[in-house]
């Protein structure tokens, strides 16, 4: 029972004056750039198909990612 209290407590002060909001839009951006991340490698092929990037525009993109 004490380490719920504790977890609520925690997460308490997380959110108190504001600070929750900016840890919800660092969480969610950080969840965002990982993704494109992992997705970008695979989309690479079709996208370089369709608007016939070279090795070398593709690699830049994903070196700005």
């Amino acid at each position: 029972m004490r380490d719920v209290s504790a977890s609520k407590r925690a997460i308490a002060e997380l959110r108190s004056g504001g600070r929750g909001k900016m840890l919800l839009a660092v969480a969610f951006g950080w969840f965002l750039s990982i993704s494109v991340r992992m997705i970008y490698p695979a989309l690479l092929p079709h996208l370089r198909g369709a608007y016939d990037l070279t090795l070398t525009t593709a690699g830049l993109l994903l070196t700005v990612l």
